[in-house]
């Protein structure tokens, strides 16, 4: 019997170990496989950082292209509406050309000097004002060279677009006790 149990003791001290190299062998395994999941991990966020730059990138972009979209049709409406100026100017001075009110050329040249005046608007342009107004050489332009006093009169309508002069106004300045 003694060889039985110690064949039986064999049996298990064997078993015992195949157990052990198992255990040291799984051990093994899932390091390898924690190490190969931190790999996987830091090339994950290398993807997922350079992903974030590329869309942060593309982002930009659209907005920049937007931006000079926008930019790029104010400037063709400002360019189309410069050549449409000396228009707003003839109507203007075929309007102060024809004194009767009663006319009907003088009521239809009004009509459409005013609905010039408002499509102009529309489009975001304004008419600088001028006439009782302190004389500014950022907006106004002296026709008699004085560049103080109140405007008295105003030779030439001038524009804004923007914030922007377009076109300044011609005007004659005054002392502002009545014209001069």
């Amino acid at each position: 019997m003694c060889s039985e149990a110690k064949e039986e003791k064999d049996e298990k001290n064997g078993e015992k170990l195949t157990l052990e190299l198992e255990l040291l062998t799984l051990k093994n395994e899932v390091k390898l496989l924690e190490s190969e999941l931190e790999e996987e991990r830091k090339k994950y966020n290398e993807i997922k950082n350079k992903m974030d730059y590329l869309t942060a990138d593309f982002e930009n972009f659209r907005k920049r292209v937007e931006k000079d979209k926008f930019n790029a049709t104010l400037g063709e409406k400002e360019r189309i509406i410069r050549k449409i100026l000396p228009l707003v100017d003839e109507l203007e001075l075929a309007t102060k050309m024809v004194n009767d009110s009663n006319d009907p050329l003088a009521k239809g040249l009004k009509m459409v000097l005013d609905k010039f005046i408002m499509f102009l608007r529309e489009e975001g342009f304004e008419v600088i004002e001028t006439v009782g107004k302190p004389f500014n050489p950022n907006i106004h332009e002296s026709l008699d060279g004085k560049v103080e006093g109140i405007v008295t009169e105003e030779v030439r309508k001038g524009f804004m677009f923007m914030g922007k002069v377009i076109r300044p106004s011609i005007v004659k300045v005054g002392n502002g006790g009545g014209k001069e």
